[in-house]
């Protein structure tokens, strides 16, 4: 429900720059807005389990409190990243950098532990149940298959890549006057993925969730529609 909001202002930073701050104003009230009832109340409303009113929401966000209501959206990374510090579990030594190949073996029956990827590995470290319901986020990603090194190894690799990325399509978008709305739109969904990817720090799901974005991506530089180069 965020993206789209972040789309928002990301169009016109592209163009020309800058952001009104206007536009900023209203996405952020939006999106702190989002994180604040999304779960709360506007998930939970579709659920049968669940018989929340609006006041029964704003108690509830009275208790805990604005700040905390926002950050508990995200501190499962955080958690994540202190419980496996504070525990004795064992590093997965960068299995999870190419253990996303197999995740297709599940449709074929192949149920052996292995092949999970690290939201099962860190969902059982944090509740004790080998479920993929707590993605580990970026830091944890790499904390937890390579320590401090892989923090830093995976680091300076996500920023060159984005930089290189950027580089092409800002150029492509700047200078070109055939397919500009296909390059553009195709940049947007980047921006969109590496944004999740941050956040979501699993592999297996980052693919297999925007599986369908990749093909298509792949295909327009295969069969031709779209050439990429950073000079």
């Amino acid at each position: 429900m965020i993206t789209p909001f972040l789309v928002f202002l990301f169009i016109p930073l592209i163009q020309g720059g800058k952001v009104s701050l206007p536009s900023l104003i209203l996405v952020t009230g939006v999106v702190i807005a989002i994180i604040v009832l999304g779960k709360t109340y506007l998930f939970n409303m579709f659920s049968s389990e669940f018989n929340l009113s609006f006041s029964d929401v704003y108690n509830m966000q009275k208790e805990n409190g604005l700040f905390a209501s926002v950050f508990k959206e995200f501190e499962h990374q955080y958690c994540s990243l202190l419980m496996f510090i504070d525990s004795d579990f064992p590093y997965r030594y960068g299995t999870d950098y190419f253990l996303w190949l197999f995740k297709p073996l599940k449709l074929l029956k192949i149920n052996e532990t292995w092949v999970d990827s690290i939201s099962y590995y860190n969902t059982y470290m944090l509740l004790g149940d080998w479920d993929s319901t707590i993605p580990p986020g970026f830091l944890g990603l790499a904390y937890i298959n390579l320590g401090i090194v892989g923090i830093v190894a995976q680091s300076y690799v996500w920023g060159r890549v984005i930089r290189i990325l950027d580089d092409i399509f800002t150029r492509k978008i700047k200078s070109s006057s055939t397919n500009l709305a296909l390059i553009f739109t195709l940049y947007i969904v980047m921006f969109d993925l590496m944004w999740y990817a941050l956040q979501n720090g699993d592999p297996a799901i980052i693919v297999q969730s925007n599986l369908p974005l990749i093909v298509l991506f792949a295909y327009f530089l295969l069969s031709k529609k779209i050439f990429l180069h950073r000079g």
